[in-house]
């Protein structure tokens, strides 16, 4: 690829780009900063600026082993008389981030901030709110009464926006309770918006459209729909206790209730912790097949497992006497080694996924990173699993596992992904520093050029085209 010259036109700007490729390590390019300071300027659809705007910046994570997208509040402004509001992002403690805004009267709006694709420091992000479109609609039982005090949260999407854009956070923007006739309204949906809903009621069991079938994508009502009827059926409760291989009650384990589903819908049911007597109660579950089992926790060593417990549950009646059996399991250490160097290789991700199914789905997943000296250690159920070690910048690493009893010890060596070393230049020919470059698809994350226009940015070994 040496020599190779890009010229990449969009509008009235050109760039011309020399590559060449490098499978050694280079350290001139500069990686992308953890912390971003932005301008948030918030307007209305007739350019007019608008004070008094919230803004509340969201950060986004994933919990595998949980199921769900987390989507946190971090930061919380308000716009000033020129609608303008400073931000903060700090990309160490988190994976992505959201802006989201909104004012009385007004619809809300959102924008995702991707690390591998932001603005440059200091600039301005401009926010549009439009004119709310409403939706509305009535909550009712099996039988067609009104269910008065349900909670609807709305998870909105925007036709505009990607699928993993979809936001639920702030939740009191947008959560409303239903009359007393089990009348919902939200008024602040922008007009090209779609919703479901997340939705809770005393008695009942938990309802979210967006799963309400095993393949996707729910109900996806759109702004504007006054008619939307949702039935919430009467709640399943599901009881037991967690005990340990002398059936002596464990505290303090969180526990999970999975629906035994292709798509596994984890919104639903609510999490349960066993109390100092080792019982747990699952409330306001809906009728269907589960599979109970604990979670581990997220980048900790986790101190018990299980293979999950299959649970049939039906309307209004309560599954008792549940009994999850915990153990020691087996310890998997993964020593991750540079192949080239010899050296451990700190902060690789490290994952264990069991393969002895119970269900459609794995019961067991944990993931943690690397020590300073590459190593990771992980508890299991005993049996069949995969080990999988991944970073960015490195070779992929996936295979099959027996966890025994005895630690199981597995050398990794990875190799450092070839790197794409180029310099970006003007129509004129003229160095473009601080221009942001990234390897699609399959690029290992956006480096910025340096003072000289010049990058380094890895490449998966995969990849086989790319487009830079």
């Amino acid at each position: 690829m040496e020599g190779l010259k890009m010229q990449i036109s969009r509008k009235t700007t050109m760039v011309s780009i020399i590559l060449t490729m490098s499978f050694m390590s280079l350290t001139f390019s500069q990686a992308l900063p953890d912390k971003f300071t932005y301008t948030i300027k918030v307007m209305d659809t007739a350019g007019t600026v608008v004070d008094g705007a919230k803004i509340v910046v969201l950060s986004v994570g994933y919990d595998i082993a949980d199921g769900r997208t987390l989507r946190e509040p971090v930061e919380k402004k308000t716009t000033d008389s020129n609608g303008t509001a400073t931000i903060n992002l700090d990309f160490s403690k988190y994976q992505d981030a959201c802006v989201v805004a909104w004012k009385e009267s007004l619809a809300v709006t959102w924008d995702y901030l991707d690390k591998r694709s932001l603005p440059v420091d200091k600039s301005e992000i401009v926010l549009i709110l439009e004119k709310p479109s409403e939706l509305s609609g009535i909550v009712v039982d099996e039988n067609g009464s009104p269910v008065i005090g349900a909670r609807l949260r709305a998870e909105l999407d925007s036709s505009y926006l990607e699928y993993e854009q979809r936001i639920d956070s702030p939740e009191d923007w947008l959560t409303v309770q239903t009359d007393e006739k089990g009348y919902f309204c939200f008024n602040n949906i922008p007009p090209d918006g779609v919703a479901d809903f997340l939705v809770t009621a005393p008695g009942k069991a938990n309802l979210y459209t967006f799963m309400a079938s095993d393949t996707m994508p729910g109900a996806r009502y759109a702004a504007g729909r006054t008619d939307i009827r949702i039935v919430l059926p009467d709640e399943a409760k599901i009881r037991g206790r967690v005990v340990d291989p002398a059936g002596k009650p464990v505290a303090g384990i969180k526990l999970l209730a999975r629906p035994d589903k292709g798509v596994g819908n984890y919104y639903c049911t609510n999490r349960a912790v066993s109390g100092e007597d080792g019982r747990f109660i699952f409330e306001n579950v809906a009728a269907d097949t589960y599979f109970v089992h604990t979670v581990p926790p997220e980048d900790q060593l986790a101190q018990w497992v299980d293979r999950g417990i299959k649970v049939v549950t039906q309307a209004g009646q309560v599954v008792d006497n549940v009994t999850v059996r915990v153990n020691r399991g087996g310890l998997v250490e993964a020593t991750v080694l540079d192949a080239a160097a010899g050296r451990g290789i700190r902060d690789v991700f490290v994952g264990v996924m069991s393969t002895d199914m119970t269900g459609r789905q794995s019961f067991f997943y944990q993931s943690t990173r690397t020590d300073r000296s590459g190593i990771a250690r992980v508890r299991a159920p005993l049996g069949q699993a995969r080990l999988i070690v991944t970073d960015k910048d490195w070779s992929h690493f996936e295979d099959k596992i027996i966890v025994k009893k005895s630690l199981s010890r597995f050398r990794v060596k990875l190799y450092r992904d070839p790197q794409v070393v180029g310099i970006v230049r003007d129509q004129s020919g003229r160095a473009l520093s601080n221009a942001v470059v990234a390897v699609v698809p399959n690029g290992n994350g956006a480096v910025r050029t340096d003072t000289s226009g010049r990058f380094c940015v890895g490449l998966e070994v995969r990849s086989k085209k790319m487009c830079i």
